[in-house]
Protein backbone atom coordinates (compact mmCIF):
# COMPACT_ATOMS: atom_id res chain seq x y z
CA UNK A 1 0.00 0.00 0.00
CA UNK A 2 1.49 3.48 -0.61
CA UNK A 3 1.66 6.14 1.54
CA UNK A 4 0.81 9.27 0.80
CA UNK A 5 3.66 12.35 0.65
CA UNK A 6 3.73 14.09 3.98
CA UNK A 7 1.99 17.39 3.59
CA UNK A 8 4.39 20.70 3.34
CA UNK A 9 4.23 23.84 5.35
CA UNK A 10 2.45 26.82 3.48
CA UNK A 11 4.03 30.16 4.23
CA UNK A 12 0.98 31.31 5.55
CA UNK A 13 0.61 28.20 8.11
CA UNK A 14 4.72 28.99 8.45
CA UNK A 15 3.72 32.76 9.51
CA UNK A 16 0.37 31.73 11.70
CA UNK A 17 1.05 28.66 13.40
CA UNK A 18 0.51 28.21 17.40
CA UNK A 19 3.79 28.39 19.02
CA UNK A 20 5.83 27.31 22.23
CA UNK A 21 5.01 29.15 25.02
CA UNK A 22 8.80 29.13 26.03
CA UNK A 23 11.61 29.95 23.54
CA UNK A 24 15.31 30.44 25.87
CA UNK A 25 16.30 32.21 22.72
CA UNK A 26 14.92 33.90 19.87
CA UNK A 27 17.79 34.04 17.05
CA UNK A 28 17.22 37.04 14.03
CA UNK A 29 18.98 36.05 11.17
CA UNK A 30 18.85 39.03 8.72
CA UNK A 31 19.88 38.42 4.99
CA UNK A 32 20.14 40.71 2.12
CA UNK A 33 17.70 39.88 -0.57
CA UNK A 34 16.93 41.18 -4.17
CA UNK A 35 12.56 41.84 -4.63
CA UNK A 36 11.17 42.30 -7.61
CA UNK A 37 8.46 45.73 -7.50
CA UNK A 38 6.67 47.37 -9.73
CA UNK A 39 9.39 49.91 -9.67
CA UNK A 40 12.18 47.78 -10.56
CA UNK A 41 14.15 45.35 -8.25
CA UNK A 42 15.31 46.23 -4.48
CA UNK A 43 17.21 44.63 -2.48
CA UNK A 44 15.58 44.58 0.83
CA UNK A 45 17.12 42.68 4.41
CA UNK A 46 14.92 39.82 4.98
CA UNK A 47 14.59 38.38 8.64
CA UNK A 48 13.79 35.25 9.74
CA UNK A 49 13.51 34.69 13.44
CA UNK A 50 13.60 31.02 14.64
CA UNK A 51 13.69 30.34 18.39
CA UNK A 52 15.08 27.26 20.47
CA UNK A 53 12.79 25.65 22.84
CA UNK A 54 12.73 24.23 26.72
CA UNK A 55 13.52 20.74 24.83
CA UNK A 56 16.11 22.16 22.56
CA UNK A 57 14.30 21.98 19.35
CA UNK A 58 14.56 24.59 16.48
CA UNK A 59 11.41 26.12 15.33
CA UNK A 60 11.34 29.27 12.38
CA UNK A 61 8.92 31.43 13.56
CA UNK A 62 8.56 33.83 11.04
CA UNK A 63 10.47 34.77 7.69
CA UNK A 64 9.59 38.94 7.36
CA UNK A 65 10.49 42.00 5.26
CA UNK A 66 10.85 45.06 7.71
CA UNK A 67 8.56 48.30 6.18
CA UNK A 68 11.00 51.10 6.99
CA UNK A 69 8.14 53.38 6.57
CA UNK A 70 6.15 51.98 9.40
CA UNK A 71 7.75 52.86 12.86
CA UNK A 72 5.05 50.37 13.92
CA UNK A 73 6.04 47.56 11.88
CA UNK A 74 8.10 45.47 14.29
CA UNK A 75 5.89 46.29 17.55
CA UNK A 76 2.58 44.73 15.83
CA UNK A 77 4.92 41.59 14.26
CA UNK A 78 5.92 41.05 17.83
CA UNK A 79 2.11 41.63 19.15
CA UNK A 80 1.05 38.71 16.40
CA UNK A 81 3.39 36.51 17.53
CA UNK A 82 2.78 36.87 21.25
CA UNK A 83 -0.79 36.55 19.77
CA UNK A 84 0.45 32.79 18.78
CA UNK A 85 1.34 32.08 22.47
CA UNK A 86 4.79 32.99 22.57
CA UNK A 87 4.56 34.20 25.75
CA UNK A 88 8.46 34.60 27.13
CA UNK A 89 11.78 34.82 26.12
CA UNK A 90 14.44 34.80 27.81
CA UNK A 91 17.73 36.09 24.81
CA UNK A 92 16.88 37.42 21.42
CA UNK A 93 20.56 37.08 19.37
CA UNK A 94 20.24 40.13 16.74
CA UNK A 95 22.60 42.33 14.71
CA UNK A 96 21.82 46.12 15.66
CA UNK A 97 18.01 47.41 14.95
CA UNK A 98 16.76 49.55 17.25
CA UNK A 99 12.98 49.17 16.43
CA UNK A 100 13.18 45.70 16.50
CA UNK A 101 15.26 45.72 19.77
CA UNK A 102 12.94 48.51 21.52
CA UNK A 103 9.84 46.05 20.12
CA UNK A 104 11.13 43.11 22.01
CA UNK A 105 12.15 44.81 25.36
CA UNK A 106 8.12 46.50 25.18
CA UNK A 107 6.58 43.55 24.21
CA UNK A 108 8.98 40.41 26.36
CA UNK A 109 9.58 42.57 29.89
CA UNK A 110 13.09 41.70 31.03
CA UNK A 111 14.59 39.66 27.85
CA UNK A 112 18.29 40.50 26.94
CA UNK A 113 19.27 41.63 24.17
CA UNK A 114 23.02 40.32 22.81
CA UNK A 115 24.55 41.38 19.75
CA UNK A 116 25.03 38.91 16.85
CA UNK A 117 28.31 36.71 17.48
CA UNK A 118 27.68 35.62 13.77
CA UNK A 119 27.82 39.42 12.55
CA UNK A 120 31.10 39.89 14.63
CA UNK A 121 32.98 36.94 13.14
CA UNK A 122 31.53 37.08 9.74
CA UNK A 123 32.70 40.82 9.31
CA UNK A 124 36.41 39.90 10.56
CA UNK A 125 36.89 36.55 8.62
CA UNK A 126 35.91 37.79 5.89
CA UNK A 127 38.57 39.97 5.50
CA UNK A 128 40.68 36.93 5.86
CA UNK A 129 42.46 35.23 2.95
CA UNK A 130 39.96 32.87 1.17
CA UNK A 131 41.97 29.90 1.86
CA UNK A 132 41.95 30.56 5.67
CA UNK A 133 38.27 32.38 6.13
CA UNK A 134 37.07 28.80 7.41
CA UNK A 135 39.57 28.27 10.04
CA UNK A 136 39.71 31.65 11.04
CA UNK A 137 36.18 31.63 11.80
CA UNK A 138 36.56 28.26 14.13
CA UNK A 139 39.68 30.75 15.69
CA UNK A 140 37.01 33.94 16.39
CA UNK A 141 34.87 30.96 17.61
CA UNK A 142 37.08 29.90 20.31
CA UNK A 143 37.34 33.73 21.61
CA UNK A 144 33.64 33.33 22.51
CA UNK A 145 33.92 30.17 24.25
CA UNK A 146 36.98 30.38 25.90
CA UNK A 147 36.73 29.12 29.84
CA UNK A 148 37.25 32.65 31.31
CA UNK A 149 37.43 36.25 29.42
CA UNK A 150 41.50 36.11 30.49
CA UNK A 151 41.99 33.23 28.09
CA UNK A 152 39.63 34.80 25.04
CA UNK A 153 42.24 37.84 25.77
CA UNK A 154 45.09 34.71 25.40
CA UNK A 155 43.38 33.64 21.97
CA UNK A 156 42.66 37.09 20.55
CA UNK A 157 46.35 37.80 20.90
CA UNK A 158 47.37 34.44 18.92
CA UNK A 159 44.86 35.48 16.42
CA UNK A 160 46.35 38.91 15.45
CA UNK A 161 49.72 37.29 15.57
CA UNK A 162 48.90 35.15 13.04
CA UNK A 163 47.15 37.65 11.05
CA UNK A 164 49.94 39.94 11.58
CA UNK A 165 50.33 41.01 8.01
CA UNK A 166 46.40 41.82 7.69
CA UNK A 167 45.86 44.87 8.69
CA UNK A 168 42.23 45.41 8.58
CA UNK A 169 41.52 41.66 10.28
CA UNK A 170 43.85 43.00 13.11
CA UNK A 171 41.72 46.16 12.97
CA UNK A 172 38.42 44.79 13.33
CA UNK A 173 39.08 42.32 16.13
CA UNK A 174 40.52 45.46 18.17
CA UNK A 175 37.23 47.04 17.37
CA UNK A 176 34.83 44.44 18.08
CA UNK A 177 37.36 43.37 21.11
CA UNK A 178 34.68 45.27 24.04
CA UNK A 179 31.29 43.30 22.20
CA UNK A 180 33.19 39.99 22.48
CA UNK A 181 34.13 40.74 26.40
CA UNK A 182 30.80 41.44 26.86
CA UNK A 183 29.90 37.66 26.81
CA UNK A 184 31.67 36.94 29.69
CA UNK A 185 29.33 38.22 32.21
CA UNK A 186 27.47 34.83 30.76
CA UNK A 187 28.39 31.44 31.87
CA UNK A 188 30.11 29.16 28.99
CA UNK A 189 27.24 27.30 27.90
CA UNK A 190 24.93 30.45 27.91
CA UNK A 191 27.78 31.92 25.46
CA UNK A 192 27.79 28.26 23.26
CA UNK A 193 23.88 29.36 23.01
CA UNK A 194 24.20 32.75 21.50
CA UNK A 195 26.88 31.63 18.88
CA UNK A 196 25.24 29.15 16.55
CA UNK A 197 27.57 30.07 14.34
CA UNK A 198 27.60 27.28 11.29
CA UNK A 199 23.88 27.02 12.19
CA UNK A 200 22.84 30.40 11.01
CA UNK A 201 25.74 30.29 8.46
CA UNK A 202 24.25 27.51 6.77
CA UNK A 203 20.95 28.44 6.44
CA UNK A 204 22.52 32.55 5.37
CA UNK A 205 24.08 30.22 2.36
CA UNK A 206 20.93 28.37 1.55
CA UNK A 207 19.15 31.68 0.70
CA UNK A 208 22.31 33.54 -0.72
CA UNK A 209 22.65 31.04 -2.90
CA UNK A 210 19.37 32.13 -4.39
CA UNK A 211 21.05 34.89 -6.04
CA UNK A 212 22.54 31.94 -7.96
CA UNK A 213 19.44 31.70 -9.64
CA UNK A 214 18.20 33.69 -12.82
CA UNK A 215 14.19 34.05 -11.52
CA UNK A 216 13.98 37.23 -9.35
CA UNK A 217 11.63 37.02 -6.97
CA UNK A 218 8.42 38.98 -6.09
CA UNK A 219 7.93 38.10 -2.60
CA UNK A 220 9.74 36.70 0.70
CA UNK A 221 7.01 33.90 -0.04
CA UNK A 222 8.02 32.73 -2.72
CA UNK A 223 11.90 32.92 -1.43
CA UNK A 224 10.37 30.58 1.62
CA UNK A 225 8.59 28.58 -1.31
CA UNK A 226 12.06 27.64 -2.94
CA UNK A 227 13.51 26.91 0.61
CA UNK A 228 10.93 24.35 2.26
CA UNK A 229 12.61 21.54 1.98
CA UNK A 230 15.85 22.78 3.69
CA UNK A 231 13.39 24.39 6.73
CA UNK A 232 11.74 20.82 6.70
CA UNK A 233 15.41 19.19 7.77
CA UNK A 234 16.69 22.61 9.56
CA UNK A 235 13.58 21.97 12.34
CA UNK A 236 14.05 18.38 12.66
CA UNK A 237 17.82 18.88 13.16
CA UNK A 238 18.76 18.82 17.00
CA UNK A 239 21.38 21.94 17.82
CA UNK A 240 22.71 20.09 20.63
CA UNK A 241 23.16 16.39 22.00
CA UNK A 242 20.85 15.41 24.88
CA UNK A 243 23.97 15.69 27.27
CA UNK A 244 24.86 19.05 26.19
CA UNK A 245 21.46 20.21 26.41
CA UNK A 246 20.94 19.16 29.95
CA UNK A 247 23.86 21.36 31.19
CA UNK A 248 22.74 23.90 29.11
CA UNK A 249 19.03 23.68 30.34
CA UNK A 250 20.51 23.29 33.88
CA UNK A 251 22.61 27.12 33.73
CA UNK A 252 19.33 28.29 32.76
CA UNK A 253 17.51 26.63 35.63
CA UNK A 254 19.71 27.86 38.01
CA UNK A 255 19.82 31.76 36.78
CA UNK A 256 16.22 31.89 36.09
CA UNK A 257 14.08 29.75 38.12
CA UNK A 258 11.60 32.27 38.39
CA UNK A 259 10.91 32.72 34.95
CA UNK A 260 11.82 29.24 33.66
CA UNK A 261 9.76 26.99 35.98
CA UNK A 262 6.29 27.39 35.65
CA UNK A 263 7.15 26.49 31.99
CA UNK A 264 8.26 23.14 32.40
CA UNK A 265 6.38 20.42 32.82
Amino acid sequence: MRTSPAKKTTFNELQNKKLDKFYVIIHVVTVKMPIKRDTGISNVNIYILYGISLNGSKKIIGIYEENIQDNRFWLETLEYIKARDLEKILFVSMESNKKLEQAFKIMYNNVQIVPSAVKIISSISSYTNQKWQSETEKDILKVFLADNVEESDKVMLDIKEKHNDNKIAVMLLDRYSENIRKYYKYEKSFRHLFCSYFTIKIMKGNIVRLNNIKDIFESIESIFNRLLDYYTVFENTKSYTKKEWVLILNDIYVKFSAEVEEYIV
